[in-house]
């Protein structure tokens, strides 16, 4: 019999104050302030045949040489090969570009890379499973209003021995683009609310990471909001509903390899 673990790790990768804000043309002025960290959220999977790793920055992108230090940084600390990590970000556009190395006292890949070091650190005994649901109403074709979107939402949950859960991994395609242009503050825009908003509700310390679907053309509903208040409504509003979707309602009994889940739409 297969035995699985798994482990959770976070990091706080808000930077500098001042830092150039990536995803929108012309927005030279630095971030005037913080109105939710940013985090690095990571999951790590080990079993007889061997061990990988998936970690979630609260970024626009990150570039190639990044993700190369990432994993090299990952495979020093804990021997995951670095062909083993999946790495990936949010797509917020109220973070920093990953290239300017003083926005932060330390490497940027080092700090993405200790939320997998503290994820293998707290690798146990696991279970896990996958469930889908659908968000209708949240999101919209930016350039033709009358083609589809990707309604989807796909979640992999983890509990540990005892039934008790770790956290969960919730994809979902729509750009991370309900602040505007004109927003200086550093935030994780909807995913980042929405993965907050389920660590509130699972409690037990779980870690709930985000990866961003094939987005393309797809856009939240209210999209680029100038006005700064409502646009963290409109974050919020989004992210109460994604989390609502992420949360599944019944107690997941499966093994590895099972791929039903709990109830995630009626």
């Amino acid at each position: 019999m297969t035995t699985l673990r798994a482990g959770f790790g976070r990091v706080d990768i808000t930077p500098k104050l001042g830092c150039k804000l990536v995803g929108y043309g012309g927005r030279e002025q630095g971030a005037t302030a913080v109105h939710d960290a940013l985090l690095a959220r990571a999951l790590v999977l080990e079993n007889e045949d061997g061990c990988w790793g998936l970690v979630s920055a609260d970024l626009c992108y990150l570039s190639e040489p990044s993700v190369t230090a990432i994993r090299q940084a990952v495979s020093a600390q804990t021997g995951i090969p670095g062909e083993h990590l999946l790495i990936s970000t949010t797509h917020t556009h109220a973070g920093p570009h990953d290239r300017h190395a003083d926005n932060w006292d330390r490497p940027l890949a080092q700090i993405i890379a200790d939320a997998v070091v503290a994820a293998y650190a707290a690798l146990q005994p696991a279970k896990v499973g996958s469930g889908a649901g659908f968000l209708y109403g949240y999101s919209i074709n930016r350039r033709w209003l009358d083609r589809p979107v990707d309604p989807g939402v796909t979640v992999l949950r983890v509990d540990d021995a005892q039934g008790n859960i770790l956290g969960l991994w919730c994809n979902f395609a729509c750009h991370s683009v309900v602040l505007g242009y004109d927003n200086l503050q550093l935030s994780g825009d909807w995913p980042g609310y929405a993965m907050r908003k389920l660590e509130e509700q699972l409690g037990n310390g779980a870690t709930c990471l985000f990866t961003q679907g094939g987005s393309g053309n797809i856009n939240p509903l209210v999209a680029g909001v100038r006005q700064q208040l409502r646009a963290h409504k409109t974050v919020r509003a989004i992210g109460n509903v994604s989390a609502y979707y992420g949360a599944a309602d019944d107690p997941i009994q499966w093994n590895i390899g099972d791929r039903k889940g709990g109830t995630f739409a009626e």
